[in-house]
This record gives structure tokens, C-alpha cells and sequence, in this order.
């Protein structure tokens, strides 16, 4: 049998890089990392629950929440995993090369479609 008190108290406040309303309404956090760490996906796990809790807190809706994550270092797409899953949770990232695509349509039909 495993454990099953887990900590209740939290010391820090997380601190996002940029959050953005995006034009379909959903939230995107978008995040910068100069290496690739399995263990930020948790960080990211971390900040959606906080804003869900913001929202809660507030009492209003919570709408759809994407991660972006942008390197900033010389990290190639096949060394990234965009997935995360444990089982309840399957967490998806968005990728620069996304945002990038959509930045070169004209039309912003097409913008919204990637998004």
C-alpha cells in the first residue's frame, strides 16, 4: 500500500512567462526553456492548476488551456516529447512551429484553425 497523505502547504508562488488570451478564447501559457526537461512538465501541470484555481476562486469559467513551450536553445523537435500522460492526466504542447506557421497565414481564418 502506497502513502496517502501528501503535502498540503505550498511556500512559492508560481510564476508564468507569459500568459495570453488567445482570439478563440481559450488561455494559452506559453513558457521559454533554453534545454529540454522531462520534469517541466509537471511545472506546467503546476501553473494549469493554478490558473483553474484562479477561475474557481473567482467564480467563473474556466475556458480551454494550451501550453506553448518555446526553446531557446539549439533543441531539435525530435529531442521533445509534446506528451505527457499518467494515466488520469494526458497533457499535450503546443510547439513553437506551430505559432510560427500561423504567424506567416494572412488570413486570420487560418490563424484560428491551428489554434
Amino acid at each position: 500500500m502506497l502513502l496517502t497523505s501528501l503535502p498540503a502547504v505550498k511556500a512559492n508562488e508560481l510564476r508564468l512567462d507569459n500568459l495570453f488570451e488567445l482570439a478563440d478564447g481559450s488561455v494559452a501559457i506559453v513558457d521559454y526553456e533554453s534545454v529540454y526537461d522531462e520534469e517541466d512538465k509537471v511545472k506546467y501541470l503546476n501553473y494549469l492548476t493554478g490558473i483553474v484555481n484562479r477561475y474557481l476562486k473567482e467564480k467563473k469559467n474556466c475556458p480551454l488551456l494550451r501550453v506553448i513551450v518555446i526553446y531557446t536553445g539549439d533543441i531539435r523537435r525530435e529531442q521533445v516529447s509534446a506528451e505527457y500522460e499518467i494515466g488520469a492526466i494526458r497533457m499535450t504542447i503546443e510547439t513553437a512551429n506551430k505559432i510560427r506557421r500561423a504567424m506567416e497565414m494572412t488570413q486570420v481564418a487560418q490563424i484560428k484553425e491551428l489554434l
